[in-house]
């Protein structure tokens, strides 16, 4: 994520139940800087790859 979908991304997430675990970057002379992060979910396939869908849909991943 670029910085400015972290905060939509985070919040979609978390309404639906994921626990994130973290956030960080790791190359910090990257333009755009990107983050990344670790989320927990749990449940049959198709509820968690719906909540991705949901939670990818404000980043620009297309």
């Amino acid at each position: 994520m670029i910085a400015s979908e972290i905060n939509p991304v985070v919040a979609t997430v978390r309404g639906q139940r994921w626990h994130v675990g973290c956030l960080y970057d790791q190359e910090t002379d990257e333009q755009p800087q990107l983050h990344y992060s670790h989320m927990l979910n749990v449940g049959g396939a198709y509820a968690p790859a719906a909540a991705v869908r949901e939670g990818v849909a404000p980043t620009n991943a297309g």
